[in-house]
């Protein structure tokens, strides 16, 4: 079963995306494109390789937990510095599309955590916003320090997910809705984000509406018990035009 999903998701997703990638470098190589040209090219390979990246990465983990089996190295984290490096490697794409990336993680929030699956979970969740995200949106990243454990967010005001996905959304599929950009996915980063957030001892669910936006909601255990709960976060922004 393992072999056909990988199999599948190579079929549908990576070899399409590879055959776009390699039509943009044959007309930088033989055609006479102008500077404005290349320039434009150069954004879409850079998308198209981000993409790309993204769903080989999840290819790789999801295959590995599933023959193999994974463990987690639970430690006390910060989290803002993790969200502030993610929205940084999300500003160039965001750029493009037009979407505004704000973080609004105070900085003291600490949680009990795998940091290699709670970036996972952030990049699958903030790539999806991006990916159903077009020009005035914006997608903010939250997290409110509760009695026992931290309540994190991330908001999008883009397209909504259809009402006849919603009760599928965690399970693994190779048929994915498009983006915004007509970008692919591999239909597996929900699924990795719902089985990785249960194996810190969290929980996570969303809330969307069409044409209105999605949230992502989890929880992680709290490290900093200090914290008080509930308390104000201040406003982080990272503006996708500047």
């Amino acid at each position: 079963e393992v072999k056909n999903k990988l199999f599948a998701i190579v079929a549908h997703d990576l070899r399409n995306i590879l055959a776009s990638l390699k039509g943009m470098l044959y007309l930088i190589r033989e055609s006479d494109l102008s500077g404005k040209e290349l320039q434009t090219l150069s954004v879409h390979l850079k998308v198209s390789i981000q993409q790309n990246s993204n769903i080989m990465e999840n290819i790789l983990v999801w295959a590995r937990q599933q023959m193999e089996g994974i463990t987690t190295d639970i430690k006390p984290l910060r989290v803002k510095p993790l969200v502030d490096k993610l929205l940084d490697s999300y500003l160039f794409p965001a750029r493009q599309k037009g979407v505004t990336l704000a973080n609004k993680v105070f900085p003291d929030i600490e949680v009990l955590a795998d940091d290699d699956m709670l970036e996972l979970v952030l990049r699958n969740l903030l790539s999806n916003s991006l990916k159903f995200s077009g020009e005035t949106d914006c997608i903010t990243v939250s997290a409110i320090s509760k009695e026992d454990h931290v309540l994190f967010s991330v908001e999008d005001t883009g397209i909504g997910i259809p009402e006849a996905q919603k009760k599928t959304i965690f399970q693994s599929s190779t048929q994915t809705q498009r983006g915004t950009n007509n970008e692919r996915g591999s239909g597996l980063g929900l699924n990795l984000c719902k089985e990785f957030i249960e194996k810190q001892q969290g929980s996570i669910h969303f809330e969307s509406e069409e044409g209105k936006g999605t949230t992502f909601y989890f929880t992680l255990p709290k490290a900093n018990q200090q914290s008080k709960p509930d308390r104000h976060m201040e406003y982080i922004n990272i503006k996708s035009d500047e």
